[in-house]
């Protein structure tokens, strides 16, 4: 999470490299998706790449994410925190993201809040007064993506053969 002067910008947690919908004020008449995390994981998240130096097409980017961008103060509303939360918990397309991904992006979001709280953005870590959970990680093996034996049968009759080896060393 990258912070400049009071605003905020996160690609892994809000979204907002991914032009979001959970990140910004305002989603009509905005730039490209391509182009926004372009700016943002090409120059913005890069610290070997300076923003002075960009085409203008990533400077203009760059600006527009910068007025759209909520304050890091908006993070100490439960509610923008669970905004927050259930847009780690959706994919690009919208659609439920696995629980693995959720999980990454739930801890990745923790850490930047702690961070916030650490440099002294945030008084408290706001993620405490948020009750949310994740949907549980599968355990069980999915029957559709197992091989059935007739299937194990000819892939392995199909595999290359190894000899026996006689000369075994001990």
């Amino acid at each position: 999470m990258a912070q400049r002067g009071g605003e905020v910008a996160s690609s892994d947690v809000g979204r907002v490299g991914d032009g979001h919908r959970g990140s910004c004020r305002l989603r009509r008449h905005h730039a490209p998706a391509e182009l926004l995390r372009a700016a943002l994981y090409g120059w913005a998240f890069n610290p070997y790449k300076s923003a002075a130096n960009a085409p203008p097409a990533i400077v203009e980017a760059l600006r527009w994410m910068g007025e759209r961008s909520l304050p890091i103060t908006a993070l100490a509303s439960p509610d923008m925190v669970r905004r927050a939360l259930n847009a780690c918990a959706r994919t690009l397309s919208d659609s439920p993201a696995a629980a693995t991904t959720t999980r990454r992006k739930r801890a990745v979001f923790a850490n930047a809040l702690g961070f916030a709280v650490e440099r002294e953005l945030l008084a408290a870590n706001p993620m405490d007064k948020v009750q949310w959970k994740a949907a549980e990680v599968a355990r069980s093996v999915d029957r559709r993506v197992v091989a059935n034996p007739a299937l194990n049968q000819a892939l392995a009759g199909n595999g290359p053969t190894q000899r026996p080896c006689e000369n075994r060393v001990s």
